[in-house]
């Protein structure tokens, strides 16, 4: 099928099916596109008008010039990046309020100064900040605080 532009659908001149094309789910199983070969995270299923089902890559799907399809499967990678991004901050977020329950990590915090110069030289320790962190910190500061305890337990 022909579209504004005159011009087959690349997916249709791969011998997929008969544009125009609707995502019809996604799946993160992985594999390889059915129009390029290539490894792929998730699969886009796609169905034509022909009644065809075929699944590709996000890259494929950016570079047919389709614009509804690259719009929805734009946005849907853009929500997949988010969740996986938010699973591995969550998994931090746990890590370190464990490290915050291990002694021997408040322990070396102890040793360590304030990072603030104000509170450091009131005699406030890197273990204090933490404490505080933890109970009234939001995400990003949990999140740094984590980089701080990784770079503190490292030098012990």
């Amino acid at each position: 099928m022909e579209t504004k532009s005159n011009t087959v659908h690349i997916f249709q001149a791969a011998g997929l099916g008969v544009g125009p094309f609707k995502l019809n789910h996604v799946s993160g199983e992985g594999g390889k596109c059915q129009y390029c070969g290539t490894p792929i995270v998730w699969r886009f299923y796609l169905n034509g008008i022909d009644g065809s089902t075929f699944f590709v890559g996000s890259d494929c799907v950016m570079k047919t010039g389709d614009a509804g399809l690259m719009k929805i499967v734009d946005a849907e990678v853009k929500r997949r990046m988010a969740e996986a991004r938010h699973a591995r901050e969550d998994a931090k977020l746990a890590a370190v309020k464990e490290s915050m329950k291990d002694a021997n990590v408040l322990a070396k915090l102890a040793t360590l100064p304030h990072p603030n110069g104000y509170y450091a030289r009131n005699g406030k320790t890197l273990a204090d900040y933490a404490s505080w962190i933890v109970k009234y910190g939001g995400k990003t500061a949990m999140l740094n605080l984590g980089k701080s305890i990784a770079k503190a337990t490292a030098t012990a």
